[in-house]
């Protein structure tokens, strides 16, 4: 597509960028027939879903209070989680006229300011699903706690609360430059003696040889110029949703996380990584 980009903000143009660089044909704020305007109808093949994109466009309060902060604090769990989970609930009132509309509605959160949000798949189920905690069983003969497991607990309420979101992805911008430096150097690293207790010097020595074998190579001359854009998929396992097509968001560089609801009596629901994961 020559078009220039419509999104009103960087999260929405990385995420348009990713669809137009990976074949898919949307629609930027469709009217489809109910009083929100989400931000993307995106399609390609037979499957089509209903995509809201947030940004976190200011310091988070965890970032503000941070500032000028040089000893050692104590971080909340609302401070760790409180901005995914504020985005999620503000992206899922827009999709929430779309629930039962047949419709996969996706959750897309992106951070282009780079402001102070763990953004990452592990976090995400936490921030879904629950603080994480560590809990055991107590043995009243022995006086003592046994079997100690973690499990996600307290303000998990996202699960509940938003039962017709099918998928909250991740979306990340990286450099061309530094994929393909990232490539030569593992093949370098390949060719050399692994050093098992190195000193300083040998380290630096071992960094300057890394350097001279860069320049030297061909590789050198052929860097790709521009960025990608990536997708960490998080499938919500609501019944009430629409599933998440397999054959979406299943680029080479992509990864998904499929969440299943299973009858346990400490966990409502698990996790696994599927096969698809690169």
């Amino acid at each position: 597509m020559s078009s220039p980009v419509q999104g009103k903000n960087e999260a929405e143009r990385w995420f348009e960028r990713y669809i137009r660089d990976h074949g898919y044909e949307y629609d930027y704020e469709p009217d489809l027939g109910v009083s929100t305007r989400p931000d993307f109808l995106v399609w390609r093949a037979d499957v089509q879903i209903v995509c809201e994109v947030k940004g976190f466009d200011q310091p988070t309060p965890l970032e503000r209070r941070l500032r000028g902060t040089s000893h050692t604090t104590m971080i909340s769990s609302d401070e760790e989680y409180g901005p995914m989970r504020s985005a999620v609930r503000e992206a899922a009132r827009q999709l929430k006229p779309l629930a039962g509309s047949g419709y996969p509605l996706v959750v897309v959160l992106a951070n282009p300011m780079g402001y102070r949000v763990n953004l990452s798949l592990e976090q995400l189920v936490e921030a879904m699903y629950g603080n994480p905690g560590l809990v055991g069983n107590f043995n009243a003969e022995k006086g003592e706690v046994e079997d100690f497991r973690f499990e996600l607990g307290r303000d998990g309420r996202l699960r509940n609360d938003h039962p017709y979101i099918s998928a909250v992805v991740i979306l990340r911008e990286r450099s061309r430059a530094d994929e393909y430096y990232k490539e030569w150097r593992a093949s370098w690293k390949k060719t050399r003696q692994p050093l098992a207790h190195p000193t300083t010097d040998e380290i630096i020595a071992e960094a300057e040889a890394e350097q001279a074998a860069w320049g030297a190579s061909e590789a050198s001359k052929n860097v790709p110029e521009g960025n990608v854009y990536v997708i960490e998929t998080m499938t919500t396992g609501s019944p009430d949703a629409m599933p998440l097509p397999k054959n979406v968001f299943d680029c080479s560089r992509d990864h998904r996380l499929d969440v299943e609801r299973v009858a346990a009596p400490h966990l409502e629901e698990s996790a696994k990584r599927t096969d698809r994961t690169r």
